[in-house]
């Protein structure tokens, strides 16, 4: 009886440490799956936290992507837009200039005033047209060639006078001519038409004692003179004679003089008087030939 118990004892304790050593083996491999299961979880962890990581970095780099991208939208917008202003304001600063030049040139292309002409001749900035030289222009630094080609003689324009000698409203410039420094040479009279300014050079003896009115007095002779006008017609000039005296010799060589007033015949007593007459207007203002005195002028 006791060897069946002691047998069933023995049978018993190798159940229970079987079932002992199963429950270890389940134990252990309980422990080993869990701390798989947990490796795997941390590693699952790291990935997702990497993925998660590069997630953010992806998005972060997407999103600097769009950024720059949309930066660089942007200035390109603003460099269009600008561009598009520059060019917008250079059309319009070229379309605001253009009328302005050619304005500019189109004021260049008119012709100056008679004064301005005048003032440009005065200064030596400007050329006459010399009808007694065949329309040849000069200055006044050259003026000696309307007067002779003598290199020995000196030529000067020394004074000047402003006013209309033939009544047409408009002035002439009267230039005293003095050679030698002798002023009794001549004058030479600028006149403006047609855009430029044309010169006549007259005698001394043609054109004395010249007078506000524009009437002076002119001399052939003793027995040849009176009290005359100037007229323009193109390039030339006619002293028109008012009151004169002329003289001739008749068929027995004697020497005749006649008195002419307005074309009609009239006593040498008359004709005094109206000398006398000339001789008290108010003569024309002369002016020294100085810049400062041209300027004062124009």
């Amino acid at each position: 009886m006791k060897r069946k118990l002691s047998i069933t004892g023995k049978r018993t304790s190798m159940i229970l440490l079987g079932a002992a050593l199963m429950c270890l083996l389940s134990s252990c491999a309980v422990n080993d799956k869990s701390e798989n299961y947990e490796s795997v979880s941390d590693e699952m962890e790291i990935v997702d936290s990497n993925e998660v990581d590069n997630g953010e970095q992806h998005s972060g780099t997407e999103n600097e992507t769009e950024r720059d991208t949309v930066d660089a939208g942007n200035k390109q917008g603003q460099v269009s837009a600008d561009t598009g202003n520059g060019q917008g304001n250079v059309s319009a600063d070229t379309g605001n200039e253009q009328p302005k030049d050619s304005s500019v040139e189109g004021d260049e292309q008119l012709p100056l005033s008679a004064e301005d002409n005048y003032k440009a001749v005065l200064l030596n900035n400007g050329d006459f047209i010399s009808t007694d030289m065949q329309n040849k222009k000069i200055n006044l630094t050259n003026i000696k060639e309307v007067v002779t080609d003598d290199e020995s003689v000196t030529v000067a324009a020394t004074k000047f006078a402003v006013m209309d000698l033939d009544n047409d409203g408009q002035n002439e410039i009267i230039l005293w001519i003095q050679i030698n420094s002798i002023s009794d040479y001549g004058f030479e009279i600028l006149r403006y038409q047609e855009g430029a300014v044309y010169g006549y050079t007259l005698q001394y003896r043609e054109f004395m004692d010249l007078k506000t009115d524009g009437t002076f007095i002119f001399s052939d002779g003793a027995a040849d003179s009176g009290i005359g006008k100037l007229s323009f017609s193109g390039n030339e000039y006619a002293i028109d004679k008012l009151y004169y005296s002329e003289s001739q010799y008749n068929s027995n060589n004697e020497l005749e003089v006649q008195y002419i007033a307005n074309g009609t015949s009239y006593s040498e007593e008359e004709f005094n008087n109206d000398m006398s007459h000339q001789g008290e207007k108010s003569n024309v203002k002369w002016y020294d030939l100085t810049p400062g005195n041209v300027e004062s002028a124009f």
